[in-house]
Formats: C-alpha cells, sequence, structure tokens
C-alpha cells in the first residue's frame, strides 16, 4: 500500500439508473451555500462550500469511458450542514455529468450509514467493498 493511504471502513456496492435532474437550478442549491463543479481526467468533482468558503459537502464520480457504469465516490456532509439537501444536491450534479457521457447506471460506494440512505433513494445493494482511501483534508481537496 503507498504511503498516505489506508483501509476505509467496510462499504458496500450499490447501482441504480441515473435521470437528468435540474442541479443547477437556483431553486436546487439551498441559500447560504455555492457549488463548484470541475471534470479532470474523466473524473467529476462537486464541492459545496458555504459563502464565506466553510467545507459544506463534496464527492466525486468517475465514468471510465462514454456510455458505461459511472462510479460515485467520497460523498460526504459536513455534521454541521447535514440535513439541507446539500448530498442530494452533489447527487442530482453527478448524475447529469454520467447522464451527458451516456451513463444510464451509477454505482456508488456506500458506507455502512450511506447504505440505508442509498436504498431509501432507490440504490439496489450488489455486495460489500473494500476501499483504499487516500488521506486529504476536505479543505484542500479542491485545491
Amino acid at each position: 500500500m503507498a504511503p498516505g493511504r489506508r483501509f476505509d471502513d467496510d462499504g458496500f456496492l450499490m447501482s441504480a439508473p441515473l435521470r437528468p435532474t435540474a442541479a443547477g437550478a437556483p431553486a436546487g442549491v439551498p441559500t447560504g451555500y455555492r457549488v463548484r463543479t470541475w471534470a479532470r481526467g474523466g473524473v467529476t468533482r462537486v464541492l459545496v462550500l458555504t459563502e464565506d468558503g466553510a467545507f459544506a459537502a463534496r464527492g466525486q464520480i468517475a465514468v471510465p469511458s462514454p456510455g458505461h457504469t459511472a462510479v460515485i465516490d467520497q460523498v460526504e456532509t459536513s455534521p454541521a450542514h447535514c440535513r439541507r439537501g446539500l448530498g442530494s444536491l452533489v447527487m442530482r450534479a453527478f448524475e447529469n455529468a454520467a447522464v451527458a457521457t451516456g451513463s444510464s447506471t451509477g454505482a456508488p460506494a456506500a458506507t455502512t450509514g450511506g447504505q440505508a440512505l442509498y436504498e431509501a433513494l432507490g440504490r439496489r445493494t450488489h455486495g460489500p467493498l473494500t476501499s483504499l482511501v487516500r488521506d486529504v483534508s476536505p479543505q484542500t481537496w479542491g485545491a
């Protein structure tokens, strides 16, 4: 294992059909937040910040090639900003990015806590997932 990496908590591989939504509509971004989205090398990242620049939520989605299953990873909402629709905002932005490349299926990697939420949103669990993560501060994630 490379330096700076560690095994993540147990997780689950899930899937769901993707549908485009109004992620960027003004009504879609809660008051007091701003969204930054960028893509590089087949990976689209979404970062939600407060108006003063504090971390609120994030995530990334990779589409290996047009038309293939999109892999959703590292969706996280700061505890201080939970229950405000930010995770859903991130997921809508992902779905739009993946559908734009021709993907019709998304495969989120879910934590034990996230599995119930994803299932409530229509995702299906396929099995356990073991992951390696690189320790990076959310404040420097978008750098």
